[in-house]
């Protein structure tokens, strides 16, 4: 499958910030989907469009791989979507032997795969991208459910992207099915479609995004940390000083410090914004 992928710059789109390089034990990594656009010869019955994406990255528990389906639902001859579809994080970025898989297929709609849809787009939802722990239980099954969609489906692949690249650079990325684009022509609207007067917009493409961040704001949802937090919070709101308390608080401090989902100078910075029983919030 003959595929093109572009970096896209300040002439593409007005809304680029400042590019950085992802640094290991630095930033945290988010990858976003933020367009795709399907294209299908017309048929007797209704296609459904579908994104598949597999993100395989180091954590301090070992090497992890997120599937993720979402569907699209039934779609036109040419149907643009803007899921702004999070694939992966925030989470820690450890080294560079991250790799992304993006797949966009279609195939017929029928009850049986509708439904096996709905079960593998509720799967996802559930794990979600943005913590390892949640995420790990629900691999290996999400995987067999789309290894067995797409066996069923026998579906038409318009796109496929796998990337695997040594020092990832934030910003945004188009990877289209065009055989040659000339990037400096490319003009992406707010919502990061292709503007229709570009031959681009002839064929199917994934714009995604790649972001840094230094600070996780979300830290009081990584599950693990969550119940911890919960117990010292608690104790201060009853203004109790007792050994349970103390042992509360030093079961917060092991979490977040051993938490998968946290980089090592955040979780410190976190705890550090605390006085040792909880008494004041970030």
């Amino acid at each position: 499958m003959n595929f093109t992928i572009t970096r896209l710059g300040r002439q593409n789109l007005n809304e680029i910030t400042e590019t950085q390089v992802l640094e290991p034990n630095k930033h945290y990594v988010r990858i976003r989907v933020r367009a795709v656009q399907v294209t299908c010869k017309r048929s007797r019955g209704k296609r459904i469009g579908y994104l598949y994406a597999t993100v395989s990255l180091p954590s301090r528990v070992g090497s992890v791989k997120i599937p993720l389906g979402l569907s699209l639902g039934r779609l036109n001859p040419v149907d643009t979507r803007t899921p702004n579809w999070t694939i992966l994080g925030p989470v820690p970025y450890l080294s560079g032997n991250l790799r992304v898989q993006l797949g966009l297929m279609t195939f017929p709609s029928s009850a049986v795969l509708d439904a096996l849809v709905t079960v593998i787009d509720a799967m996802s939802r559930e794990a979600g991208a943005t913590f390892i722990d949640n995420a790990k239980p629900f691999a290996g099954p999400l995987q067999l459910g789309i290894d067995q969609l797409v066996y069923v489906a026998d579906p038409t692949l318009l796109l496929g992207l796998d990337m695997t690249i040594e020092a990832w650079q934030t910003g945004y990325y188009l990877a289209s099915g065009a055989p040659s684009i000339d990037p400096a022509l490319i003009r992406l609207d707010r919502e990061f479609r292709i503007l229709p007067s570009d031959p681009a917009s002839d064929h199917p493409y994934i714009v995604f995004s790649v972001e840094a961040h230094r600070r996780r704001d979300d830290w009081r949802l990584v599950p693990a940390v969550s119940q911890s937090y919960a117990s010292i919070r608690a104790a201060f709101l009853e203004r109790a000083r007792t050994e349970a308390t103390e042992n509360a608080y030093k079961a917060f401090v092991r979490c977040v410090l051993e938490s998968p989902d946290l980089l090592p100078e955040d979780a410190v910075a976190i705890i550090r914004r605390h006085h040792k029983n909880g008494e004041r919030a970030a």
